[in-house]
């Protein structure tokens, strides 16, 4: 039998008991409501998901939630009918996408101790502090949800692909082939149809059609050769996909990690004249009118299911940024 929405409701209320798990499922309902646990990856993510919640930080709670709490008088099936019923959803919490749960509070039959508990709590999880908790909840278990909710990916893919100017990545795993030499320019194409033929011995990946290429991956200390070693002559060029959990993994392939980190995002097209972004000392980059200094960091590129390889074919690129 398939493991329904309920089930995995359950598993985090076991898990988690009082309000923690509560908190959890107000975070993700939303995400997991028409999915299954139906492939051993799924499954796998799950557990992922489970363990690394009762490995998080703790979440800090304000004397007016204390005071609902303790009393144990609060009507938690209102509050996930009510998320459950939401339409709008932006795993990014911010103060806006807090309020919009209020739109639906008049279609179910709420006393007034629960209108004054929601406006507690919509006050409670719109404060800077909790938006940032959400935030880090949401950072540590989205490769995991990715790979069960096709909704929650398909937001964070077009979240990520719309954003322009400067953005934050969270930490990302990948699996992936480095070369270290200098790739001829007009190879990647090559060796991005070379790896798609390979993503199928990949376990955990959260989304096979994003190919991502890492430059420079030997700017980050743990990946950099001896000083005299051979391999440090060439440019480390890394073309790989991201893992919620890396396993079993490929002979001809490696584990990469790379930090949380600030980009300044751009599109192909919109680079056609790279020049224009840099500045003339090559160490900065101009943004929306905004000036950020580069990095000593790796550089990404994204080629989506788009992508064809063609001369005029968009992908992505994130220049890090200080």
């Amino acid at each position: 039998m398939e493991a329904k929405k309920d089930n995995m409701k359950n598993e985090l209320k076991r898990n988690f008991s009082g309000f923690f798990g509560e908190y959890i499922i107000f975070i993700i309902s939303d995400y997991i409501i028409d999915e299954t646990l139906d492939t051993q990856d799924k499954k796998d993510a799950w557990q992922s998901i489970i363990k690394k919640l009762s490995n998080a930080d703790g979440l800090e709670i304000n004397d007016d939630m204390k005071k609902y709490i303790e009393a144990d008088t609060i009507n938690w099936d209102l509050i996930e009918r009510l998320v459950e019923s939401r339409k709008k959803h932006n795993p990014m919490m911010n103060e806006d996408s807090v309020y919009n749960y209020t739109d639906v509070l008049n279609n179910f039959p709420a006393t007034e101790e629960d209108m004054n508990f929601c406006e507690i709590l919509f006050k409670y999880m719109s404060t800077k502090k909790n938006i940032k908790y959400k935030n880090y909840i949401c950072s540590l278990i989205s490769g995991d949800l990715k790979i069960i909710s096709e909704k929650y990916r398909k937001i964070e893919e077009e979240n990520t692909k719309s954003k322009k100017g400067m953005v934050s990545l969270p930490e990302m795993t990948f699996v992936a082939c480095e070369y270290r030499r200098i790739i001829p320019f007009g190879s990647v194409n090559y060796l991005i149809d070379d790896f798609k033929s390979k993503i199928n011995k990949i376990k955990n990946t959260i989304n096979a059609d994003n190919i991502y290429v890492i430059k420079g991956i030997n700017a980050l200390p743990e990946y950099k050769e001896p000083r005299f070693s051979i391999k440090n002559l060439g440019f480390s060029f890394v073309v790989g996909v991201q893992v919620s959990n890396a396993e079993s993994i490929p002979q001809d392939m490696k584990v990469f990690k790379v930090p949380q980190h600030r980009y300044i995002c751009y599109s192909s097209k919109e680079s056609e004249n790279i020049q224009k972004l840099i500045m003339d000392d090559l160490s900065e980059i101009n943004s929306l009118n905004e000036k950020y200094r580069l990095s000593n960091f790796p550089l990404l590129e994204l080629y989506d299911k788009d992508y064809k390889g063609e001369e005029n074919s968009k992908f992505y690129t994130y220049m890090p940024i200080e």
